[in-house]
Order: C-alpha cells, then sequence, then structure tokens
C-alpha cells in the first residue's frame, strides 16, 4: 500500500502526518530522519488497527503541486511543504551495505522517494 505523507518544516524541527491516517503523525531533525519515522509510524499505526480489529483505509489522498505567481514571491513568505509516497509493498533492506547517508541520497526502500526540500528553505 502506498500513502503519502506530508512533511512540514516547524521553527526547529520538521514534523509529518498522513491525511488518510488520521493521529499518524511523527517528527524529526531532518527531513530524511522525519520520513523514515513517519514510515515507522505508519507500521505501528496499521499494527494497531489490525489488533483492535478496525479496518485498515485504503489510501485516497491525491498530490498536486500548484504554482502561484504573486509580486512578493519570497520562499520565507509562503507556506512550503514536503509531499512523498511512503511505499508499504517492500520490507527494509539494509542488507546491500549503504549507510543511512547514502540511503538518504537517493531512492530507498525505508521511504520510496527522497525527500528533496524547495529551492530556497535555506535563505
Amino acid at each position: 500500500m502506498r500513502y503519502i505523507a506530508i512533511i512540514e518544516r516547524a521553527a526547529n524541527n520538521y514534523s509529518a502526518y498522513v491525511p488518510d491516517l488520521p493521529g499518524c503523525i511523527t517528527t524529526g531533525a531532518t527531513v530524511e530522519e522525519t520520513a523514515r519515522n513517519i514510515r515507522e509510524a505508519i507500521e505501528f499505526h496499521l499494527e494497531g488497527m489490525r489488533e483492535d480489529g478496525l479496518p485498515i483505509p485504503q489510501p485516497q489522498t491525491v498530490v498536486a503541486e500548484v504554482e502561484v505567481k504573486t509580486e512578493d514571491a519570497h520562499p520565507s513568505s509562503a507556506i512550503e511543504s514536503l509531499a512523498g509516497i511512503v511505499t508499504m509493498d517492500e520490507p527494509v533492506d539494509y542488507s546491500d551495505g549503504r549507510d543511512e547517508d547514502e540511503m538518504a541520497a537517493g531512492v530507498h526502500p525505508i521511504y520510496g522517494l527522497a525527500p528533496v526540500p524547495p529551492q530556497g528553505w535555506d535563505d
């Protein structure tokens, strides 16, 4: 199953939630850590739902990136978020010998797509 995970920059860290799984949230110091944490949170959330005999919701959230032209379009003045797809179909495989930094640099089975912050976030 694939769920959309929204990762947002907070004042001192990042936070993430899954719109299709109310209450499934996490935080992390970096985008990469938050992406790993939300995958674990989804697994834990679904496990709890199964134990409670609740139906597992099918993913329904859709991501759309919308560009809007404004006169004062400075990145720090806009609300920015990251959207990533967390893949739940494959088990985590650490046998390839890569460390966490190498895994975070590209597509990896832990979190599907490598999250990339929007331009201007470090301004």
